[in-house]
């Protein structure tokens, strides 16, 4: 799962996240970058590690214009998403 636009935590999923991922640029921002490439890609690695349980909403909660475009895009709710 990528394009993560809305994502809700439990407090120790949230306080694992805090804890492994860097708030402000600098050397551990860029490292993590560099392993990960974006919060979306680390959340999906560490969901299928193990680390989180994922519920995933189907239809969509929030997007973002550019997927939209897609055929599963849900536009007959288009109205309802805060983007």
């Amino acid at each position: 799962m990528t394009c993560t636009h809305a994502v809700a935590f439990n407090h120790t999923a949230y306080d694992r996240f805090v804890e492994e991922v860097p708030a402000e640029e600098g050397p551990a921002f860029d490292a993590f970058i560099g392993e990960h490439a974006a919060v979306d890609q680390y959340l999906a690695h560490r969901i299928a590690d193990g680390a989180y349980r994922a519920v995933v909403t189907s239809p969509r909660l929030a997007t973002q214009p550019f997927l939209m475009q897609g055929a599963d895009a849900d536009l007959s709710l288009r109205e309802r998403y805060i983007i």
